[in-house]
């Protein structure tokens, strides 16, 4: 009897808060001009010519976004960005594909560590009525339940070797290419949109304006330290006592990326947090692509499982601002040395948190 008064509490209490979240939801839509500015943005100007064949190609198709923090919804961003682009005709995933193709958004979904995740999407694939299924740039690793449902329906692209040469060696006879992650395809043209607030925003917000503006400073130099704080972090950071995490700011937000307007705001946010600082240091993939597009000086740490030195190697090593640590231990030397030889510029901003911050009082 106590334990089913104290579960019907647990589930009162959790009706209760969401019926709150979506009457303030109600009262707090409102249109806003939310235009941010950097000087600073660099599209990196990869061809998307390969990906883009290949949805034109589909003549139509039903989208699924790849649910996750916002390294993913930034992905979900520059895909609608492609799909408004060349005016693709698509349907948004709302538990049932609506068309005789599908498309899976892009990202770090089909790996051992988020398995529990992607499991719901397997007997989507296997649905017989779909004639094709693309999958765009995403990694792969240690996937069998998934390699068991890939046929020759599928198209899939992997934004690094690893995951490239992981899937040709499956013999799965589908279509294999190695292209660059979605995000490398963005221009600023996201920065330029009107938004509807949403309560949620404010949340996210304040998570990430409570910690990001009060960065180490290195001789005039604003340091970010955007780390992971999940089962994909390869670095036992507590271990170094010179390095102090700013936040792990891909997890201020999640969302499942079906709205558009959210997918947009956040990706604002997400730019504006990295724009506070000079020199961001990450095992975050798309903290260190954003930087990257930002023209802020990158130190990339490798996760777990190889994918960020993957994308380094295949779409960032060119890059004179973006670097790979492959040792750690001398982070904080390289770091002092870069910045005593003043290779890093002062890019900082806080300018568009700030207008952020206007829109949502």
């Amino acid at each position: 009897m106590r334990f089913f008064l104290k579960r019907l509490f647990h589930i009162s209490r959790r009706l209760l808060a969401f019926f709150i979240e979506k009457l303030q939801e109600c009262f707090y839509k409102k249109s806003v001009d939310l235009h941010l500015h950097t000087t600073h943005y660099s599209p990196s100007g990869y061809n998307d010519e390969n990906i883009v064949n290949m949805l034109r190609d589909l003549n139509g198709f039903t989208f699924i976004p790849n649910y996750g923090n916002m390294g993913d919804i930034v992905i979900a961003q520059a895909e609608y960005q492609l799909f408004e682009k060349y005016r693709f005709l698509y349907d948004v995933f709302h538990g049932k594909v609506t068309r005789e193709n599908l498309v899976y958004g892009g990202g770090g979904r089909f790996v051992k560590n988020w398995s529990h995740r992607y499991a719901s999407t397997l007997p989507i694939f296997q649905q017989p009525h779909i004639k094709r299924i693309v999958i765009l740039p995403s990694s792969f690793h240690d996937c069998s339940d998934l390699l068991k449902v890939i046929d020759k329906r599928f198209v899939i692209f992997c934004r690094e070797k690893q995951s490239y040469d992981y899937l040709l060696a499956s013999n799965t006879n589908a279509r294999i290419y190695l292209e660059h992650d979605m995000v490398f395809f963005m221009t600023d043209d996201f920065m330029k949109t009107t938004n509807v607030r949403r309560f949620n925003f404010t949340k996210a917000y304040r998570k990430v304006s409570w910690l990001v503006p009060d960065l180490m400073e290195r001789n005039g130099i604003k340091i970010a330290w955007f780390l992971r704080t999940d089962s994909e972090s390869k670095t036992d950071w507590t271990r170094f006592d010179d390095i102090k995490p700013t936040l792990d700011l891909s997890i201020c937000a999640h969302s499942d990326s079906r709205d558009g307007n959210v997918c947009n705001f956040y990706t604002k946010l997400f730019f504006s947090a990295i724009d506070t600082a000079d020199m961001i240091v990450t095992d975050r993939l798309h903290v260190g692509i954003c930087s990257m597009l930002m023209g802020k000086e990158v130190f990339l740490v490798d996760n777990s499982y190889g994918k960020v030195s993957g994308v380094y190697e295949h779409s960032m090593k060119q890059n004179s601002r973006v670097h790979f640590i492959d040792d750690v231990k001398r982070l904080s030397g390289i770091l002092e040395q870069a910045i005593s030889e003043r290779i890093v510029r002062q890019t900082a901003s806080l300018s568009n948190l700030m207008e952020i911050s206007k829109v949502l009082s």
